[in-house]
């Protein structure tokens, strides 16, 4: 996803081709490894999946409330390994996936999950964070 936000050249997701730095732009300022991102206009609220950074997070928020959305960990091989969502589901609250793919490179998001201990401060710091600098976290 960093490349997303500031590189030139193309990546290719679930068999289609994209141009980095089409779909995420930089809402504030970064939180050591963790890159703040929002969706451009016009695009959904979906995680990033891919980046040219191996080993950064990147926290999305909604551009228009400021709530974050998502924590994304990227691997070394440059694509997403786990997601921490922000939104309630099945009555867990903030909770996690594992994030795999399929033979032809599509994403498969695993059932949602409690978080470690590790991934719980992450995702609190974030929030704390983003609360700081004037979003609603």
């Amino acid at each position: 996803m960093g490349g997303r936000v500031a590189s030139s050249g193309f990546y290719k997701l679930n068999g289609k081709a994209n141009v980095y730095g089409d779909e995420y732009a930089s809402a504030m300022a970064p939180l050591g490894r963790v890159k703040i991102v929002a969706p451009r206009e016009g695009r959904a609220k979906k995680a990033p999946v891919e980046s040219m950074i191996p080993g950064r997070v990147y926290a999305t928020v909604d551009k228009d409330t400021g709530k974050l959305h998502s924590l994304s960990y990227i691997g070394s091989d440059g694509k997403a390994y786990k997601q921490v969502d922000y939104q309630d589901h099945k009555g867990m609250g903030i909770h996690a996936h594992g994030i795999s793919y399929d033979d032809e490179g599509n994403l498969l998001r695993g059932d949602p999950r409690k978080m470690s201990r590790s991934e719980r401060n992450a995702a609190y710091s974030v929030r704390r964070y983003v609360r700081f600098r004037g979003g609603a976290g």
